[in-house]
């Protein structure tokens, strides 16, 4: 399956880490949610998404953020688990953040 959504994207994280011995590649997105009211929530918080490539998050960012972005969902399967994953970022504008007082 596989969808696109316009979303806030308040930030990326595309490290490589060697781990004692290991590689491990951080490639997330951070995406803005809307919490739900109906559980007693109020505003939003950012969530972390997948990215299925490094090279995605290398093209956005030069980027200001947060912005609004139009991403490119797909949904993978092995054996025991599902998971979105973004394949896709295509910038669509800066979003300007009111000045705290």
């Amino acid at each position: 399956m596989k969808f696109t959504a316009k979303e806030v994207v308040r930030g990326i994280s595309n490290m490589t880490y060697n781990i004692d011995g290991q590689q491990a590649q951080t490639k997330v997105a951070y995406i803005e949610v809307a919490l739900d009211a109906a559980h007693g929530g109020k505003g939003t918080r950012t969530d972390a998404v997948q990215v299925a490539e490094a090279e995605v998050l290398k093209q956005i960012e030069h980027n200001t953020f947060p912005m609004l972005a139009e991403l490119e969902f797909e949904q993978r399967a092995t054996k025991n688990k599902t998971q979105l994953v973004i394949v896709g970022i295509k910038p669509l504008k800066t979003i300007t953040e009111p000045k705290a007082a």
